[in-house]
Parts: C-alpha cells; sequence; structure tokens
C-alpha cells in the first residue's frame, strides 16, 4: 500500500467549528469540575477562593482551552511553571 500525505491548511475559526463538540464537552467538564471543587469547600473552615490559575502542558496553548478556562474561573489564565517540572 503506498503511503499519502494529506495537507491542508484551516483558520482557526474553521478548526474551532470543526471541533465545537469537543469545545462543548471540555466547557461541561471544566463547569462540573469547578461546581464539584465549591461544593465541597463549603464544608471546610475557610472560605476558598482561586488567587490564579495556572496552565501547564502543551495541550493548554490551544486557545479555545485557555478561552475556555478564562471564562469559567473569570480570570486570566497564567503559565509561569515549568510544565516539565510540575508533572514529574
Amino acid at each position: 500500500m503506498e503511503e499519502e500525505d494529506l495537507i491542508e491548511n484551516i483558520t482557526r475559526e474553521t478548526f474551532e467549528m470543526i471541533e465545537q463538540k469537543v469545545v462543548t464537552k471540555f466547557k461541561i467538564f471544566v463547569s462540573r469540575s469547578l461546581h464539584a471543587f465549591e461544593t465541597q469547600s463549603v464544608n471546610l473552615s475557610e472560605n476558598v477562593k482561586f488567587d490564579s490559575v495556572e496552565l501547564v502542558s502543551d495541550g493548554t496553548r490551544i486557545p479555545i482551552i485557555n478561552q475556555v478556562i478564562q471564562e469559567e474561573f473569570d480570570m486570566d489564565c497564567r503559565r509561569t511553571m515549568n510544565s516539565q517540572d510540575c508533572l514529574a
């Protein structure tokens, strides 16, 4: 069987439209995770809040992922940590 390479250039908007189903599932996951944390933090003695959101790993460099997290947490995300070190 002979191999064939396919190359297609698409815009970010087209990519996001194609991946809309995955993005919707990710939004639901982030929302549920945050809600679960907030529900559990009610049982803590202190009022827990987020000071910052740190993104690590190459997947977080996808702009729509960053946008979803920023919208859900209502704050800018940072990338100040070395992902190799913090995931080790």
